[in-house]
């Protein structure tokens, strides 16, 4: 027996395969703003109206929070939360370019033995006479075979200076390898 089920799409796959999307969620927020707007500015000369009883008062405020306002609200922010799915986030960082950024640009290695593919130093890590720090070149990643740190160039900062990831991506996006 096959079944023909019917995949929901998410919200993100909705916004790629319909970028029009954008100015009509544009005019109906519009249109839900204006809508919230009439509906406060009746309970608002509702409140100031001094003729009404307080029951009456209650009574309407209460019909139209829970049969417009509520559900009116909720579709406006749902709208609100969508668009903002089409515009990129304003504070993301670049992690992909923060890898790129070679290792032996983030830290000058005294007495390094410099290959095609690797690259044999001092740990920064620890005091030693021998090299047995290395870097390896082609995945820009390194390993320590006396304190056994390993990682990549963000995890070299993050260990090297002390900072968390954040931070890091952000030191190597600014620095670009220069120190």
């Amino acid at each position: 027996m096959v079944h023909n089920e019917i995949r929901r799409l998410s919200a993100k796959e909705i916004i790629e395969s319909f970028p029009e999307g954008k100015e009509i969620l544009e005019r109906e927020i519009a249109v839900a703003s204006e809508q919230i707007k009439k509906i406060e500015k009746y309970l608002k000369t509702l409140y100031l109206d001094e003729s009404q009883s307080e029951d009456i008062k209650s009574f309407i405020t209460h019909f139209v929070d829970v049969f417009f306002y509520k559900k009116l609200y909720d579709n406006y922010r749902r709208m609100r939360r969508e668009l903002a799915m089409y515009d990129p986030p304003r504070n993301t960082l670049n992690v992909e370019a923060a890898k790129a950024v070679p290792i032996e640009d983030v830290h000058e290695f005294a007495k390094a033995r410099i290959s095609s593919t690797r690259i044999h130093a001092n740990c920064p890590f620890h005091d030693e006479k021998h090299p047995s720090f290395v870097i390896y070149r082609k995945t820009n990643s390194f390993h320590c075979f006396s304190c056994k740190k390993s990682g990549d160039v963000i995890t070299f900062i993050q260990k090297m200076f002390g900072l968390n990831f954040v931070e890091s991506v952000k030191y190597l996006l600014s620095c670009g390898g220069r120190t």
